[in-house]
């Protein structure tokens, strides 16, 4: 692998071909994942987020993969029908409204 400070990072919006990469990738520390997202889907999590991003290398290598929703998907402790007032609530946030914020839904990195 490059000395990071001369690698190349490309970054776009996944597809769902690159579901089965980020299964690959994630391999043993699949139960880890679940343990953290629940019994998870990354076709359809990659489908039905508001943006997902994925990273490569210049040879194409995947480092990495980030999923977006504009409401608490995966997070059964924030009623994805009043998150607004859940945040407010608990961290006194004002002006924060569904066409200023993302939720990181799911993460993997290399």
């Amino acid at each position: 692998m490059e000395e990071a400070s001369n690698m190349e990072i490309l970054c776009r919006r996944s597809t769902t071909d690159d579901a089965i990469p980020v299964k690959l990738i994630i391999g043993d520390d699949y139960s880890a994942y679940e343990q953290l997202y629940g019994n998870y889907c990354i076709p359809q999590i990659i489908e039905t987020s508001y943006f997902s991003v994925t990273a490569t290398n210049a040879d194409g290598d995947m480092l990495g993969f980030a999923a977006f929703s504009d409401f608490p998907c995966l997070t059964p402790q924030i009623p994805s029908d009043t998150w607004i007032n859940f945040v407010y609530l608990h961290y006194k946030t004002e002006n924060i409204h569904a066409n200023n914020t993302l939720w990181l839904g799911f993460f993997w990195g290399a």
